[in-house]
């Protein structure tokens, strides 16, 4: 019983000598993949918000145009122009962040 007991004291610094380095090492880990985690979510965001923001588009590009029922809307196409340019703004941004 002596030997287990003197074989478990040994390996014990051993042990620690991981635990510290793990720990030392773990608090970088963590920020880059929160940081990962936050990137993810915001782009997630955006593209939700550019897919929004093209169906309003489409929507707009038909009361512009008019069909059978309804006359063209000049208002819709300037509405149409301000929502493409939007879009076009957050896909530049997506893409500012896909390549950070």
């Amino acid at each position: 019983m002596r030997r287990e007991t003197r074989g478990y004291w040994a390996m014990r610094p051993l042990c620690l000598m991981g635990a510290a380095f793990i720990g030392a090492a773990a608090p970088a880990a963590a920020s880059a993949i929160d940081d990962d985690k936050a990137q993810t979510r915001e782009l997630r965001s955006l593209e939700k918000q550019v897919s929004k923001l093209q169906k309003r588009y489409e929507k707009l590009v038909k009361r512009c145009t008019g069909d059978e029922r309804n006359r063209p809307d000049a208002r819709a196409c300037t509405n149409a122009q301000v929502t493409y340019q939007d879009v076009q703004e957050l896909k530049r941004q997506i893409a500012a962040l896909n390549n950070a």
